[in-house]
């Protein structure tokens, strides 16, 4: 597999430092989720749609790097009852996830939204595809520090 340089930027932060934010939301909000799992054929669609990944002729993908520094994926916090909100369906907490464009006008991330007219059509550009922790948790993570 080869590595692909998208940028000299990093957004990395050392072990300690997420162990400290994890800690102190975990701490702070006991009855909420933890963390999301977010399968990667998920992330690979967004990028699709943002056309930061764009088909070849041989039926794979490559990186449109004219793309890539003005996008951005974002993500909203939600509650989704319709399971249930207790432990077992974290809490009914979800990561509503669209695709970005920026607006050079602006200067501002626009959310990619197909079909604003029809909110009811799941041609929305709208993704809910993450699994909440709990009960998808890694207990033996180091990020993983309030155990009930």
């Amino acid at each position: 597999m080869s590595e692909v340089t998208t940028s000299t930027k990093t957004n990395t932060v050392t072990l300690n430092e997420a162990k400290e934010w994890t800690k102190l939301w975990q701490e702070e909000n006991p009855d909420h989720c933890k963390a999301f799992l977010i399968p990667s054929e998920d992330l690979i669609e967004v990028l699709k749609e943002m056309k930061i990944l764009v088909a070849d002729s041989s039926g794979g993908y490559v990186l449109d790097k004219d793309v890539l520094p003005n996008s951005g994926v974002r993500s909203y916090m939600a509650i989704d009852t319709a399971n249930g909100t207790g432990e077992d369906n974290g809490y009914g907490e979800k990561l509503v996830i669209v695709g970005t464009t920026y607006d050079d006008e602006t200067k501002v991330h626009k959310d990619i939204i197909k079909n604003p007219q029809d909110p009811n059509s799941k041609d929305s550009g709208i993704y809910d595809f993450t699994y909440p922790c709990p009960s998808t948790c890694d207990v033996n993570s180091p990020l993983y520090t309030v155990k009930k």
